[in-house]
């Protein structure tokens, strides 16, 4: 379904190439209470989270330069954690050498003990999303590679499974920062997120 008229504008302004992918799959956050970055309560089923469009969404300097809000800010714990200033999450900040499968991820992730925290996971899509920097052009990683050293230019699992696909979940590949769906028995990277 294309999205035109106030949707695109309203995708627009709140900037990133994701949520203008929700928006296109009609979740209508204008709908139910008219307020703007709501989800309505009773939203279609492509529409997951309704809370969604609460949290703010970091934004490359590129678009920040261009009046984008939230340009993306990082600091570094010196444990091998880094926190989003924007977002509040707490991520490894170097990935392991290892790649899994999806459920070896998560386990890997459940059980990774770092900077003194215990409660790691595999994030979610539009978590993993939300470090993508849409500003470095590949064969560079699309990350900011200040906070997230040698992270390399590819493909790291999320935790969100594909509706109505059992075996698929969705991932982000970071040579180009776009996220796509395979076969939860492939192998890839992951970074851990709390």
């Amino acid at each position: 379904m294309p999205v035109s008229g106030a949707r695109a504008r309203e995708a627009a302004v709140i900037g990133g190439t994701w949520l203008l992918a929700f928006v296109a799959l009609g979740c209508d956050r204008s709908s139910g209470s008219g307020r703007a970055g709501e989800c309505a309560r009773l939203a279609p089923a492509a529409c997951v989270d309704p809370d969604w469009a609460e949290w703010r969404m970091p934004n490359s300097s590129v678009d920040v330069a261009t009046g984008a809000p939230n340009g993306q800010s990082y600091t570094a714990h010196g444990d091998g954690t880094v926190t989003d200033d924007i977002t509040g999450l707490m991520w490894q900040q170097t990935t392991p050498k290892a790649t899994y499968a999806w459920n070896e991820a998560k386990t890997y992730c459940s059980t990774l003990t770092l900077g003194g925290f215990r409660d790691w996971r595999v994030p979610s899509a539009i978590e993993l999303v939300s470090i993508v920097d849409y500003g470095v052009a590949s064969p560079t990683p699309s990350i900011d590679i200040m906070a997230f050293p040698k992270t390399p230019a590819d493909i790291f699992w999320s935790s969100t499974p594909v509706a109505g696909a059992s075996s698929e979940a969705w991932y982000v590949n970071f040579s180009y920062g776009y996220a796509v769906s395979t076969d939860v028995s492939e192998i890839n990277h992951v970074r851990c997120v709390r």
